[in-house]
Parts: C-alpha cells; structure tokens; sequence
C-alpha cells in the first residue's frame, strides 16, 4: 500500500470531492428541469444523513448533532445549505462551467476572513494573487450596467458563504468533531429546504 503524507491524503481527498461535487452539479441541473430544486436539496439532506450515519454505525462512531459552539453550529448549517441553493439556482440558469468559474473565487474570500476570523497572516503574494483572481472574476461576468446578468451574482454569493462556513468550521474544530459539523450542514440543508 503506498503511505500518504497528510498533506497529500488532504490533497487526494479534495479532489475526490471535486470530482463527486462536478457529478453531483451535472445531475442537479439535469433534474432542474423536470423537479423542484428544493425538492432535490432536501432529498439530498436526508440522503446524506443515511450514509453519514451507516457509515457512523459501521465504523462505531457515535451518531451526535452536539455542538461546543452552539450559535456557530446553527450559523455553519444555514451558511452551507443557503450558499449551495444559490449555486443550483445559478446552474440551473447558466452553463455549468460559467458557474463553477465564478464559484472559484471562493479562495479569495477565504484568504480575506481567514485574516480577519482566524488572524491568519497574509503576505503579498497572497495579496497579488487575490488581486489576480478579482480581475479573473470581472473578465467572466464581464460587468456591463446596461445589460447585466444578475444570475451571475449568484455563484459569488454561494462561494462567499462557502467561505464564511468554512472559516467557521476551522474556528470550531478542536472542540466539534467532522461528523459532528457535517450532521449540522445536512440538517442545515433539510430545514432551508422544507423551509
């Protein structure tokens, strides 16, 4: 068996969730045409508390919706299913590939309030390349007042609160277990739908 490092399992694994997320966003925007897109998030919210909690039980992990960090909690599990209703609402209207290009300005917002939540340090690489990426972002909606696509704020929206929840989830993860804040984004994500 090849030994990963655990940067390189990191890797490995965010890339294994691009890959199921590109399939998921293909499939949604496939089903948008013929169901109601709130439908399909709360489907997706109960189907993903069955297998997190199969594979809970298999693993004899206990099954908990507990939080250190109540507030945060509840925070994280409306940021995630709001940010990820804003980005079927774009795919649904857009090309996928427009969206997900807009939906990649999602490290910009990261590096931003990870400086202000986390007080992470940002040098002036960082900063060119924020910079970079906000002239990528302008190219792709290519801003024009008097024909404007406001769908396209979407996916921009969608990153930011990705971002924020992501913060969030770093801020809180010593003291609230993965399992633990994935439970909170899934029952986040059923309550915003039937809601």
């Amino acid at each position: 068996a090849i030994e990963m490092t655990p940067d390189q399992k990191g890797i490995f694994l965010i890339v294994f969730g691009m890959l199921v997320f590109s399939i998921q966003d293909a499939l949604i925007k496939d089903l948008s045409n013929t169901a109601s897109l709130l439908q399909i998030f709360v489907i997706r919210g109960f189907i993903g508390l069955i297998f997190l909690s199969i594979f809970l039980k298999l693993s004899k992990l206990p099954i908990s919706v507990k939080s250190k960090h109540p507030l945060i909690a509840v925070i994280r599990g409306l940021l995630f299913p709001i940010s990820f209703l804003s980005f079927y609402l774009a795919i649904a209207s857009m090309p996928i590939a427009e969206a997900s290009a807009l939906f990649f300005v999602s490290p910009l917002f990261m590096t931003i309030l990870s400086r202000f939540i986390l007080k992470n340090k940002v040098g002036i690489h960082r900063i060119f390349a924020i910079a970079v990426g906000f002239v990528g972002i302008l190219l792709i909606i290519k801003p024009e007042f008097n024909n404007f696509n406001w769908i396209m704020i979407l996916p921009i929206f969608c990153a930011f609160c990705y971002s924020l929840s992501m913060i969030l989830t770093i801020l809180t993860k010593e003291a609230d277990s993965a399992y633990e804040q994935t439970t909170h984004v899934y029952i986040g994500s059923i309550l915003v739908g039937l809601a």
